[in-house]
């Protein structure tokens, strides 16, 4: 079942989202897999080695 993933990082670990990435690629059958960068707040509130992952299959 294809999935569509988007992932945030807090941008001082960007390494780390790209295994990630990399990883859920090895892993799932992704139609779509977007990764960005999280907002400043979001960051301030969760911490700032965050990493935000969602999914849905189509």
């Amino acid at each position: 079942m294809p999935l569509e993933v988007v992932m945030k990082h807090s941008i001082i670990i960007p390494d780390q989202a790209e295994q990630l990435r990399k990883m859920v690629l090895s892993q799932f059958q992704c139609d779509e897999l977007y990764v960005n960068e999280a907002s400043a707040a979001t960051a301030i509130h969760n911490g700032e080695r965050l990493i935000e992952f969602g999914f849905y299959a189509n």
